[in-house]
């Protein structure tokens, strides 16, 4: 089995530690998402001798409640581990059916591709006016800092 094979597997398992859906997390004390888990223990101290770059993203939220919701943004620096690297981001929705959601997580390991790597990123929205959404997204090939 190749390198992309298991990380594409390693990447949907939510069992595997280094998966960013991990369930059984602890909650985050962090006021502005006091509803979202922490990260899973992962170093958050960039490495300085590797290159730095981040990723943009953008998207659209599942629909539920009778609407969606866009969201785009760029990823902090990447966060080493092993072989492979991720990394955290956070934002705010669009305004829709008059609210926003926050967001925040840490992305999938990199994809290799010809023209650089990506990352996937997943998660669901905070809590507000009742409901939350769900989100799938691809970030951008690599930007050099």
């Amino acid at each position: 089995m190749g390198k992309y094979q298991r990380d594409r597997e390693r990447r949907r398992d939510p069992r595997d530690p280094g998966c960013p859906r991990r369930p059984g997390r602890t909650k985050n004390e962090n006021p502005d998402f006091p509803d979202f888990p922490d990260f899973p223990d992962f170093p958050d101290i960039p490495e300085p001798e590797r290159r730095q770059h981040v990723h943009n993203y953008r998207g659209i939220t599942s629909y539920d409640d009778r609407h969606r919701h866009r969201f785009e943004g760029q990823t902090g620096r990447p966060i080493h581990n092993g072989d492979t690297h991720y990394h955290n981001y956070q934002g705010v929705t669009t305004t829709d059916d008059g609210h926003q959601h926050h967001y925040r997580g840490r992305t999938g390991p990199a994809i290799n591709t010809r023209r650089g790597h990506i990352h996937e990123m997943a998660g669901e929205t905070s809590l507000n006016d009742g409901h939350r959404h769900n989100y799938e997204e691809s970030t951008s090939r690599p930007i050099p800092e």
